[in-house]
């Protein structure tokens, strides 16, 4: 059975908008993945650094002093008994810190 595992830090922002813009002016991040809500605000984008990936979403409620951090888990598996048992895509909560 083979099957690979890569996480993705997820940060949850009052500005993600203004973060993904620092990310790519700062550390030429590229965006291969953008979702805006209706008044063309960002709510969501996958963010690459080299080899790394990472999230920023919009935290409606979010302080602008204070980041909230998850990650997110992707796994590929080449066994199609590790696919049955839900391995494809996770997501998971890692709890919350100050940045």
């Amino acid at each position: 059975m083979t099957w690979s595992a890569k996480l993705a830090p997820w940060l949850s922002l009052a500005d993600a908008g203004r973060a993904g813009d620092f990310y790519q002016s700062a550390f030429g991040a590229v965006e291969p993945k953008r979702l805006e809500g209706d008044v063309g605000v960002l709510q969501v984008a996958r963010l690459g650094i080299g080899e790394a990936d990472f999230w920023v979403q919009f935290d409606p409620g979010g302080n602008p002093r204070r980041t909230a951090v998850a990650a997110a888990v992707a796994t590929r598996a080449a066994d199609s008994s590790l696919l049955a048992r839900g391995a494809r895509r996770s997501r998971l909560r890692c709890g919350r810190s100050s940045l």
